[in-house]
């Protein structure tokens, strides 16, 4: 079974959801002029209104660590029935999310408290969840995203989310959750060679 587990998902995201339509009819003709009418979610609010996003933040990441507990109890049951589960992103990238929106945006102490109690909560439900961390050098990546989504896509590889949220926080997290890490660059590799990397390392 395959899942992505975004982070900010679920009841979070419908939250997101409600306040970017919010500001896309509040504030349309400033946003139009602005290029940005068409996106919603996280993104959207904080390029419309921070100060918003700011406020919202502890009642998204409540709602997104309650979503991935119930989610993670779900997978485990999975799991003791003999299913293999290998998901997207999931609690590694949520917490990695989480902390990057709260150090950007709230103290340096709130992020790191919170940081550490999603921890402490999903260290336990995870268990021995072995976690695979694919990384590549950022020109490789910007290929691709070029090729697969054009120049639009660029957007996700400039400023600090990028650098942050997907690379060195995530790998943070993921060591502080499991010892059972593995990094996996994949810049020279195609799909099917990282596909097959990864279901060796996995006994699959």
């Amino acid at each position: 079974m395959y899942q992505l587990v975004s982070p900010f998902g679920g009841p979070a995201y419908l939250l997101a959801k409600i306040i970017a339509k919010t500001l896309k009819s509040t504030h349309a003709p400033r946003l139009k002029s602005m290029k940005i009418i068409n996106e919603d979610r996280i993104e959207y609010v904080e390029k419309t209104n921070s100060n918003m996003l700011k406020n919202a933040l502890p009642l998204l990441i409540t709602l997104d660590v309650a979503s991935l507990t119930i989610r993670a109890a779900i997978y485990k049951i999975l799991e003791k029935l003999g299913m293999h589960i290998i998901l997207e992103d999931y609690v590694p990238q949520a917490i990695a999310d989480h902390s990057y929106y709260l150090l950007k945006y709230w103290e340096i102490d709130s992020a790191v408290r919170i940081a550490k109690l999603e921890l402490k909560i999903f260290k336990k439900i995870l268990g021995n969840t072995k976690i695979i961390h694919l990384t590549t050098i950022n020109q490789a990546k910007t290929q691709r995203i070029i090729n697969r989504e054009g120049a639009a896509g660029l957007t996700k590889v400039v400023g600090g989310y990028d650098k942050y949220a997907r690379n060195s926080l995530v790998l943070t997290a993921s060591r502080q959750l499991t010892n059972n890490v593995i990094t996996i660059e994949t810049s020279k590799e195609k799909p099917l060679q990282t596909h097959r990397k990864i279901w060796g390392w996995l006994g699959l």
